[in-house]
């Protein structure tokens, strides 16, 4: 399929452009693919295979410059899927606060980043809204007393 914006050749089926990671999703476009051998590498985030001449994944839109694994020809392809994150996690930023988001954040991103980042702000949403009710209860017990 080729790149609307810099005209790169990449595979059928491919959402994002492996030459410049613009995205490819544009309706009734024609597919064509390039008929010379290349080698392979499979992407570092999605673990799809592109070819090793992309500098973005033509899957998920990664800049494949970082610690691509190269593929060896012949070897079946086997799609990673991101982990799946324990519920318990979600009890550090709910008891501890913004340090509880914090640790879970920082054990969890590896795995789910976008769960990662909810359980920081989910943690410093619960820190802020403890604080203001302290305050509150504070200037309530100095009225009453």
């Amino acid at each position: 399929m080729k790149c609307q914006q810099c005209q790169f050749d990449n595979e059928a089926g491919a959402k994002f452009c492996g030459n410049c990671g613009a995205a490819l999703a544009v309706a009734g476009q024609t597919v064509t693919q390039s008929t010379s051998p290349v080698s392979q590498v499979r992407c570092p985030r999605c673990g799809k295979v592109n070819n090793a001449a992309n500098v973005f994944c033509e899957h998920c839109g990664t800049n494949m410059s970082a610690a691509a694994q190269p593929v060896a020809p012949g070897v079946a392809t086997v799609t990673v899927t991101d982990k799946k994150v324990s519920g318990w996690w979600w009890l550090m930023p709910i008891f501890i606060g913004w340090l509880g988001g914090l640790i879970a954040w920082m054990m969890v991103k590896d795995s789910d980043a976008k769960t990662a980042k909810t359980l920081l702000w989910v943690g410093i949403g619960f820190s802020v809204f403890w604080f203001i009710v302290s305050i509150i209860i504070a200037v309530v017990l100095n009225v009453l007393s």
